[in-house]
């Protein structure tokens, strides 16, 4: 979910300076996350090509084989039982309080029951379906625009970018890593969503 999150992020950061690197280098700050980033990639550059080449192998072994050894064969197993379930109650789900029973119905029709052993599908949208069908769904769309349209909204000088950016990016996170994770229903999580989204809000009052 992070490597997900990090192409998008970069882009972003270019884009909120315009997309000219000299403008950027002239920010000690962004220079800083630059090359800290690029230290990073080059660390970890060869554990990230190999996860990335590995994603069709284990995708192709759990539609061949049934294989859910790997992380994505868990996540699909888990997606496809999540499915079913949420597609009898695709309106209104089945309530929070009842994801619990919700998820041993999953694991009964999935190919690998064993692996439920968490409280959430790996993936926010499902997880946002199974608790309230689409009714919710429709309602993490709108939290997730929310900082958007703020920004989109607030009042600025003319060419800059930094509120935009600040929730295209916080928007960006939680989207695409709530596709193989979870986004939301954690504390901390949930704190930080909050408390930039109504950093932009307040903002777009000064």
């Amino acid at each position: 979910a992070v490597m997900a999150c990090l192409p998008f992020l970069l882009l972003i950061v270019a884009w909120r300076h315009h997309w000219r690197l000299g403008s950027v280098l002239k920010r000690r700050s962004v220079l800083a996350a630059l090359v800290v980033s690029v230290l990073a990639l080059a660390q970890f550059a060869p554990v990230i090509w190999t996860r990335f080449e590995l994603v069709p192998l284990e995708m192709s072994r759990f539609y061949r084989e049934n294989d859910t050894t790997s992380s994505i064969g868990k996540r699909l197993a888990m997606w496809e039982g999540g499915w079913t379930v949420a597609m009898d109650a695709p309106v209104f789900g089945y309530g929070v309080q009842n994801r619990d029973g919700a998820m041993a119905e999953a694991a009964n029709r999935s190919s690998s029951p064993d692996l439920f052993g968490v409280r959430h599908f790996h993936n926010f949208m499902l997880t946002a379906m199974i608790d309230g069908g689409v009714v919710t769904v429709l309602a993490l769309f709108v939290t997730l625009l929310a900082p958007l349209y703020y920004a989109i909204k607030s009042k600025k000088p003319d060419g800059d970018r930094s509120r935009l950016a600040m929730a295209l990016s916080l928007t960006v996170t939680y989207a695409v890593g709530g596709l193989s994770a979870i986004a939301f229903g954690h504390d901390i999580l949930d704190s930080m969503f909050v408390y930039f989204a109504c950093f932009l809000i307040f903002a777009n009052h000064r």
